[in-house]
């Protein structure tokens, strides 16, 4: 309100706004408490992916919500201009913490099931499993099966070479038809596999250990590059298609099996840009709708298939901060730029204005941009538009329309630009900024 209506101001008006302003200010603690337990609680343990996609929408909205709240104390609509950059500090402030709360999250929600099937962490559960995809409740034999990862690399950004030993225990109820072997029989481009040895079991079975060496074209997908997880699937399955023999995870093989351990994999193992986030088993229904020849086709669905899966986690540092860092530097020189443009001679002479000075730079920050994106096509050459891909799109356009407003302020005499000598594109630049960066980002992993 005005100095004259502030005067005019009866004490119970007084009241009124006094009492507005506290309420505002309570409901801002409370909020900002809200939204700070979202962000604390999304970097501990890994989250599902569900729980993860409501946390992100819960930030975004939150730090909006904190953001108008915070306007009812701040008023930029009236007094100073230092209140209308108060307003904007706070919004694009804002911005920028709910944005890293949601890579946080991303980090940290865990792989979904879907990307990898149906996972299995003990041997309970197995039987239901079965029954629930097949209505079977009996009339197979398992098989369990474990595997130990030696060597894994990436030939390309699709391919992996992995190479290691597994073992299967042959119960002595298995079938007498059946051979007692182990195969790759799919998604595989190449595999070598070498028997190790065999050995008796106390209980009439049979031990079996095998060498193997294996190529893989993996299914990759980089839309949320590069905070993408990858998952390498290694099939396990027996060599004929049977469907009396189920390969079940040799759990007590291992220790107690836990995702983030690693467990089945050298710890030795290095990848120059990933680091292995989790391994765990699982069954996937693949229905190929034949039975290769082995009698009649009567299946309700395809018997489940045994994986190993290794998740990977990019290595964010090289990344983000080659991307980040210029891209950033670019942004302030931009908004530099908008804040110099002048009509005023005197402030002209000050600066050293010109509406070509800011082509200029505008040009030279578009060198950088598009080397930028190009070292992150590059980096990520899978379809579409990666999440780090929007960064210099965003870029581009706020250069773009520094140039332009330059161009229109010195040419035409348009009331928008004209109101405080150039000062709301000035005021839009870094909530327009940060606010496209963040919904590109909530839409990204919300």
């Amino acid at each position: 309100m005005s100095e004259r209506e502030e005067r005019l101001l009866l004490p119970e008006g007084r009241a009124r706004v006094k009492r507005g302003n506290a309420v505002a200010a309570t409901v801002l603690v409370f909020a900002t408490g809200f939204l700070a337990v979202i962000m604390v609680d999304d970097v501990g343990e890994p989250h599902r992916a569900d729980d993860g996609i409501t946390a992100v929408w819960l930030v975004t909205l939150s730090s909006m919500a904190v953001y108008c709240l915070l306007n009812l104390l701040i008023k930029p609509w009236n007094g100073p201009e230092t209140r209308a950059w108060t307003s904007v500090a706070a919004f694009s402030a804002l911005a920028v913490l709910a944005m890293v709360s949601i890579w946080g999250i991303a980090l940290n929600r865990g792989s979904a099931s879907g990307d990898f099937g149906v996972p299995v962490e003990a041997p309970t559960g197995i039987d239901a499993l079965v029954e629930r995809e097949t209505g079977r409740t009996d009339g197979y034999v398992k098989v369990p099966t474990g595997i130990y990862v030696r060597t894994l690399d990436y030939d390309s950004r699709y391919n992996v070479t992995v190479s290691g030993t597994v073992w299967q225990h042959y119960p002595a109820d298995f079938p007498a038809d059946a051979k007692k072997q182990f195969a790759f029989r799919s998604d595989a481009i190449s595999s070598v596999l070498e028997e190790d040895h065999r050995e008796d079991t106390s209980d009439g079975g049979e031990t079996i250990t095998w060498s193997f060496e294996l190529n893989l074209r993996e299914r990759t997908d980089f839309r949320h590059f590069p905070l993408d997880r990858q998952t390498i699937w290694i099939p396990l399955q027996h060599a004929e298609h049977r469907d009396d023999i189920l390969l079940v995870p040799d759990f007590y093989s291992y220790p107690v099996w836990e995702r983030e351990n690693g467990l089945g994999l050298a710890k030795y193992i290095e990848l120059d840009e990933w680091t292995v986030s989790e391994t765990v088993f699982s069954y996937h229904d693949r229905n190929w709708f034949t039975t290769f020849g082995n009698g009649l086709y009567n299946r309700p669905g395809e018997w489940p298939q045994l994986h190993y899966n290794i998740v990977v986690a990019r290595d964010l540092s090289n990344q983000f901060g080659s991307t980040l860092v210029p891209l950033a530097a670019v942004s302030v020189f931009m908004f530099a730029t908008m804040m110099v443009t002048t009509k005023q001679d005197d402030r002209r002479a000050a600066l050293g204005f010109s509406t070509l000075s800011t082509i200029a730079v505008s040009m030279t920050a578009l060198i950088v941009i598009v080397v930028r994106h190009n070292d992150i096509i590059s980096a990520s050459p899978g379809p579409g538009v990666t999440y780090l891909e929007v960064f210099p799109f965003v870029i581009y356009t706020m250069t773009m329309a520094a140039a332009l407003n330059a161009v229109l302020y010195a040419r035409l005499h348009l009331s928008v630009l004209e109101w405080r000598d150039n000062l709301l594109p000035s005021l839009l630049y870094w909530p327009v900024l940060t606010g496209a960066l963040l919904a590109a980002t909530a839409i990204y992993f919300g």
